[in-house]
């Protein structure tokens, strides 16, 4: 009985390490980037800050170069949302010039050339525009207002990631309703532009605007594992060691309620309790 419980706890705690989101990078037709939205836990305030504090906390990271990460999320609370946190580390000023801009490739079919569903969200200095493939380059359009593609707010804050202040951009982006920004599976390129010392990051790294083969793959994860309140990576990985250590001392101990009887007729050993 013993062996039994402890094998099963073994088991039980390895399993758990399938529960942390951990960011997926793998292949992919174009540029061979993927990143994912995980189901959203707590719909954000989009207010270009980390508040309230438990936001944020159900998504993964992906780092724009060295100095920029973003995080996403995705839910169908009434259309089809898609939501980012994008935080510029290096960028602790607010200038002229600073900018975030996003591509999307509605159904990520690629191209060598921004067309008809390709579009690009661009925001500098707090002003939104929304641009659309033509087939050799980029027209600004209208964007929807009810419902509004794309809403958004940029501060210089602190987060959880980065504890001094730096530009944040939060937004909520619609992709079923209103222009029809984005499919299930959609393309992405984002960049981030730091005009105090003329920085430019990049995720997929060195993609370029105009090439949306280069752009990388947005998909996403239709349900969220589940994990206990206040869990971490470390503590599951503790419980996890501690597991597997006593459930190697109990199976491999022999127990002394149990001895080894051998009888000259029998050709293999039989235990007796």
């Amino acid at each position: 009985m013993k062996k039994f419980l402890f094998t099963a706890f073994c088991v039980l705690a390895l399993c758990s390490l399938l529960l942390i989101n951990v960011e997926t990078v793998k292949a992919a037709e174009g540029s061979g980037y993927t990143r994912l939205d995980w189901p959203t836990q707590v719909p954000p305030t989009i207010d270009g800050q980390w508040t309230p504090a438990n936001e944020w906390t159900d998504t993964d990271w992906t780092m724009i170069g060295e100095d920029a990460a973003c995080g996403s999320t995705w839910d169908m609370l009434d259309n089809v949302h898609t939501r980012w946190f994008i935080e510029v580390f290096n960028d602790t000023t607010d200038d002229a010039g600073d900018y975030f801009e996003m591509c999307i490739d509605y159904d990520n079919a690629g191209g060598s050339a921004p067309g008809a569903t390709h579009y690009r969200i661009y925001i500098e200095n707090g002003i939104f525009t929304l641009f659309q493939g033509t087939g050799s380059g980029w027209t600004e359009i209208t964007p929807s207002t009810n419902p509004a593609d794309v809403t958004f707010a940029t501060t210089l804050s602190t987060s959880p990631n980065g504890t001094l202040v730096h530009r944040i951009y939060e937004m909520n982006i619609l992709k079923n309703a209103g222009t029809n920004l984005a499919s299930i599976t959609w393309g992405v390129r984002v960049a981030v532009y730091d005009a105090s010392d003329g920085t430019l990051l990049v995720w997929p790294p060195d993609s370029e605007r105009d090439i949306p083969n280069e752009w990388g793959t947005n998909s996403y994860e239709p349900e969220i594992p589940w994990v206990p309140e206040g869990f971490d990576i470390g503590l599951v990985v503790l419980l996890s060691s501690v597991a597997v250590l006593l459930g190697l001392y109990f199976l491999r101990k022999t127990p002394k309620s149990k001895v080894i009887a051998y009888t000259r007729q029998e050709t293999n050993y039989r235990y007796r309790t």
